[in-house]
């Protein structure tokens, strides 16, 4: 393949990001920050508009910090005061992620290689493009460093779509945006999450102008009503419950579990809406009037 990339800078002139582990020695040139004072940790004792010195980066004002002795001749030297991009972070955090507590090194090696590749990667279209390459780079590199098995970090991607409203993008330079927690004191968190994922499958957009909150509230509570009505206790022998309806909970089960491993989550919403229509006495079913149906 080709990939149209350009030079991409990886220092940023911040006080903030991951320090460039090199100190600057007058006599000895750029110097490698030994293994065992690795990690540089940012100085926590200024705030951001503490460092503002003119034509350098905002770190240099930090004397103390900056200041070190060169770790090859031992005379003074400074450290490096740009900080690396964040993508330099959010390239292997995966790797970090199965050993967080790990302290020998930046990840577990063993762990990793019981773990990796990640199984499923999600993410928008626009973060996914270069965060996917860059994930790629450093796998390979760590790969051909000899410190972890896999060649590649990531088996499966699915790129998830966007939330519109009125056809467009949210942004609040147009002011179309939805509040959010209005939605959540009106609705409910559950209602609002189960309309997310029945509105489409995850990889299209979504346009909340089209999607309605108070049907997916309203069907929870027609569920939960459902729950309620049922007297048989759990254990209960199924023989002495409905067969038909025994019959339609697990073959939304299995349909479900096969639809959840393909990534169609608004399916699995829709199969659960449908086992009352399909059963020879749906609507009672539908209406909550059964009592003696076993779970």
């Amino acid at each position: 393949m080709n990939f149209r990339l350009r030079d991409w800078l990886l220092s940023r002139q911040r006080f903030w990001g991951a320090p460039i582990p090199i100190i600057h020695c007058p006599s000895c040139g750029e110097v490698p920050v030994p293994d065992e004072q690795l990690p540089v940790t940012l100085p926590s004792d200024l705030r951001g508009e503490d460092l503002a010195p003119k034509g350098t980066s905002p770190l240099a004002a930090a004397e103390a910090w900056v200041n070190v002795e060169c770790p090859t001749c031992h005379g003074p030297a400074k450290r490096d005061t740009d900080t690396m991009d964040t993508f330099v972070d959010s390239s292997w955090y995966f790797l970090r992620f199965v050993s967080p507590n790990y302290t020998e090194g930046p990840f577990d090696p063993q762990k990793v290689n019981d773990w990796m590749p990640v199984g499923q990667y999600v993410g928008g279209v626009e973060h996914a493009i270069l965060h996917l390459l860059y994930a790629r780079f450093f796998t390979k590199v760590i790969n051909d460093l000899g410190m972890i098995e896999a060649n590649e970090p990531f088996s499966a991607l699915l790129n998830q779509g966007q939330v519109l409203n009125g056809g467009k993008a949210m942004s609040k330079s147009l002011g179309n945006g939805v509040d959010l927690g209005e939605q959540l004191d009106k609705y409910g968190v559950d209602a609002v999450r189960l309309t997310m994922v029945f509105a489409s499958p995850p990889e299209d957009d979504v346009d909340w102008a089209d999607v309605s909150p108070s049907g997916s509230a309203k069907f929870l509570a027609r569920a939960w009503r459902l729950a309620q009505d049922v007297a048989s206790e759990p254990g209960v022998d199924a023989a002495a419950g409905d067969r038909g309806l025994r019959s339609v909970t697990h073959r939304t089960i299995a349909d479900s579990a096969k639809l959840l491993d393909a990534n169609k989550f608004n399916v699995v919403v829709a199969k659960l809406m449908e086992p009352g229509q399909r059963h020879p006495q749906g609507d009672r079913f539908r209406r909550g009037r059964s009592r003696s149906c076993s779970p």
